[in-house]
């Protein structure tokens, strides 16, 4: 990183530092019980922002060139290679199709085992498998441990020295191992991860008339590359290729976490073994088809982590490297993401109804500042980000406050019932429903209640204020709060809006 870099963030971080204290010291604690708590929620949820920020900084200015290690299949010694297709109730011809890219992998045939691991314990996939694609079948008669025990499962009756996992759906290109096993040459290399791309619209892209990428293009482009630099690459799941000794050295698959994939992966890098991510489609999927299936699947992911964050904390704590221990934390972080986001929504709709105190200094002087801390944070980023993002920094911005307002009250409702009401110790876990198309219509309306309440009480709001204008609202708190619900409401409207029309588009 060179100076003037190094400078750039001393500023920023000084400036936001600064602010933060001034946020802190403008919370109302002399203006009632309600102004008080609103005032802290308020603060918090920047706070919690601005220590994200930290962390997104951290991990972008890291070194993200690595050395290209491909496999030369001339050599003798390369590792044996165990391919595992889990599966549990999805589609046959779906299986099917990840059985047959499988199979045309560009390794040698002596050395590549495929497995279909099937949870579902079906007889005519049993068939397909032995008879007529010729790859081995393993299933179970109790499905224990979901996922993590059916690879539990394959795994102590199987012996090759590398394996690579495939949810069902998960289509790889030929040259797959040829992009991922040469990694393996480090003798401390325990896993290669590779994104999850998508070959179907997502729910977003389906549904609603704005032109985005895939959801997740984001996270698996930009800020796994980003993690990686740092060691501290997250195994999502699937698409990635392991050493087995290593795997079995942390105990196998954890069963104590419906994120399975993510456990797995913080307890081989808290056990000192090197990540790597190979930024390259190599292998192609399915996103989930609709918004329920969506909730649901978060709603996993959001419970998972926080059983992670439940059941390992010392190894958190303990074993993993500080710039490990933030970016991990970060990332359970996020998952309360929703309710900072519903905090930013809601407080300026509140101080519009009632005249509550939230802020106790005057908009003239806290907003200029809230400027200057803002803006100090976008002209880092675009220093720091890759040129491809950094030239369209605004649209991803837009994109990624968009897709965090939609799932914002659900995400807010997991962290209420898994860790508020403390079910998060439950481990059902939830397949999530994946397919081409589907030719039922989904009505979403239940799912954008929130968000019609939300844009009802915008509009509510910016009239009940104008009403008290001169009252208890001064024109400068009003310019303000109403500038900040008129930005909120283009967001929660689009999901409302095509709430309405889901059905006909679903079909």
């Amino acid at each position: 990183m060179n100076k003037q870099k190094k400078l750039l963030i001393m500023l920023v971080f000084t400036i936001n530092i600064a602010y933060l204290i001034i946020r802190f010291l403008s919370i109302p604690i002399h203006q009632g019980l309600v102004s008080f708590t609103l005032g802290t929620l308020l603060f918090l949820a920047e706070f919690v922002g601005f220590f994200s920020y930290i962390v997104y900084v951290y991990i972008f200015t890291g070194s993200r060139k690595i050395k290209e290690e491909k496999v030369d299949f001339y050599n003798t010694n390369l590792p044996t290679v165990d391919v595992f297709i889990c599966t549990y109730n999805e589609d046959i011809n779906i299986v099917e199709k990840t059985i047959l890219a499988a199979k045309n992998l560009q390794y040698p045939k002596d050395k590549l085992s495929i497995y279909v691991l099937d949870d579902g314990n079906r007889a005519i996939l049993k068939e397909l498998c032995e008879n007529e694609y010729k790859v081995n079948y393993i299933a179970r008669k109790e499905n224990i441990h979901a996922k993590a025990g059916n690879i539990n499962n394959a795994l102590v009756q199987t012996s090759g020295e590398l394996f690579t996992v495939l949810d069902s759906d998960m289509i790889c290109k030929p040259n797959y191992l040829l992009e991922t096993v040469g990694y393996f040459k480090n003798e401390k290399m325990a896993y290669v991860q590779t994104p999850q791309t998508f070959y179907n619209a997502d729910v977003y892209q389906y549904n609603i008339n704005i032109k985005f990428p895939n959801e997740q293009d984001f996270f698996m482009r930009y800020i796994e590359p980003a993690r990686a630099s740092r060691n501290a690459v997250m195994h999502i799941g699937t698409n990635a290729v392991f050493r087995r000794k290593y795997v079995e050295n942390v105990g196998l698959y954890p069963t104590n976490s419906i994120t399975e994939d993510m456990a797995l992966g913080l307890l081989l890098q808290a056990n000192g073994y090197d990540s790597i991510y190979i930024n390259k489609t190599l292998i192609c999927g399915l996103s989930a088809c609709t918004y329920s299936d969506l909730i649901k699947q978060r709603d996993r992911w959001c419970r998972g982590n926080l059983q992670v964050l439940k059941n390992y904390k010392k190894t958190i704590f303990s074993k993993l490297k500080f710039g490990q221990k933030m970016i991990y934390l970060d990332g359970i972080l996020y998952w309360f993401s929703g309710l900072t986001k519903l905090i930013f929504i809601i407080t300026p709709i509140v101080f519009l109804l009632t005249g509550f105190t939230i802020v106790d200094l005057p908009p003239r002087f806290m907003f200029p500042l809230f400027l200057l801390a803002f803006a100090s944070q976008i002209v880092l980023s675009k220093r720091i980000l890759p040129k491809e993002i950094s030239k369209k920094y605004f649209k991803f911005f837009i994109r990624g406050e968009f897709y965090n307002t939609i799932i914002a009250p659900h995400l807010s409702c997991s962290i209420f019932k898994n860790y508020f009401l403390n079910r998060v110790s439950k481990l059902k876990f939830n397949v999530t429903q994946k397919s081409l198309h589907t030719s039922k219509g989904h009505y979403y309306f239940r799912f954008a209640v929130a968000h019609f309440i939300m844009l009802l009480l915008c509009v509510i709001s910016i009239v009940v204020g104008s009403m008290n204008l001169g009252k208890s609202i001064y024109l400068d708190s009003y310019l303000i709060n109403t500038f900040w619900v008129l930005y909120n409401i283009p967001r929660i409207s689009a999901i409302a809006e095509n709430s309405i029309s889901a059905t006909k588009k679903f079909r």
